[in-house]
């Protein structure tokens, strides 16, 4: 049966679409940023980037789609931009002290939308499906180009 038989990919839409809602509905409890502000910041705090267009592919976003999350994140405090010391065209993006307490404010509801998947799923079936996400991911992007 191929994957257009089996809804595979509506499948994937709907379960992504109800833990990303519920999952800003657990962050809003608890910090003033949504699920995609706290990618940002942990891209930032874990150095898989340092620009806007780096933080972009970090997470495979368009960067016109990220400016108005990254002037928001200025403005809140939770990063600082400042120009690159080695190409006055890019600016350095760094998370700060408050960007970092309201990321670690975001641990225990993301804990949550991880039990829902370690309840539905093994320990190798974890691993199994954290691999096939990664292949697909791997083929879309070099479909896109």
């Amino acid at each position: 049966m191929t994957a257009r038989q089996r809804r595979i990919f509506h499948k994937l839409s709907v379960v992504t679409h109800r833990l990303q809602k519920l999952a800003d509905q657990r962050i809003a409890q608890v910090a003033p940023i949504t699920t995609a502000q706290a990618a940002v910041l942990s891209a930032l705090k874990n150095e898989e980037a340092n620009s806007q267009r780096g933080i972009a592919r970090a997470l495979g976003l368009n960067e016109s789609a990220i400016t108005a999350m990254m002037n928001r994140l200025i403005k809140a405090g939770y990063i600082e931009r400042t120009k690159s010391q080695t190409d006055g065209r890019i600016w350095q993006l760094t998370i700060t002290e408050a960007g970092n307490g309201i990321l670690a404010e975001t641990v225990a509801p993301f804990s949550t939308i991880n039990a829902i998947l370690e309840r539905a799923l093994s320990d190798q079936e974890l691993e199994q499906f954290a691999n096939y996400l990664e292949r697909i991911q791997d083929v879309a992007a070099d479909d896109a180009g």
